[in-house]
């Protein structure tokens, strides 16, 4: 309700730029793991001219561009699709089925 009341304009200035900061920080901390995600968020949002890098983690941002969407959500029925086309060229092979198999019912949880 902060953004309602205009005598929180400080405080909602205050919880939004950590929040800010947060992401930022999460951003540079995933950077080696989704390298161009994480170089996207540093040009696109943050306004750099370069990826993240770990000198990064304790600087406040300069600047925050307007939001762009920075990848799109993976739907429940497109993994069906996926995985639908994966057995029926399974099914054709007479090959073993493949590995991701054996590791497909602990991942499914994670993946919804």
């Amino acid at each position: 309700m902060l953004a309602k009341d205009p005598a929180s304009r400080p405080e909602l200035q205050d919880v939004c730029s950590r929040a800010l900061q947060g992401f930022r920080l999460l951003t540079v901390l995933i950077a080696p793991v989704l390298p161009e995600v994480a170089g996207r968020v540093a040009r696109e949002l943050f306004g750099m001219q370069r990826a993240f890098n770990w000198g990064d983690a304790d600087v406040l941002p300069e600047r925050i561009n307007p939001y762009q969407h920075l990848m799109t959500r993976v739907d429940a029925k497109q993994l069906d699709a996926l995985f639908d086309v994966v057995k029926e060229t399974n099914a054709v092979s007479d090959s073993k089925p493949a590995r991701w198999r054996s590791l497909l019912p602990r991942l499914w949880p994670r993946l919804l």
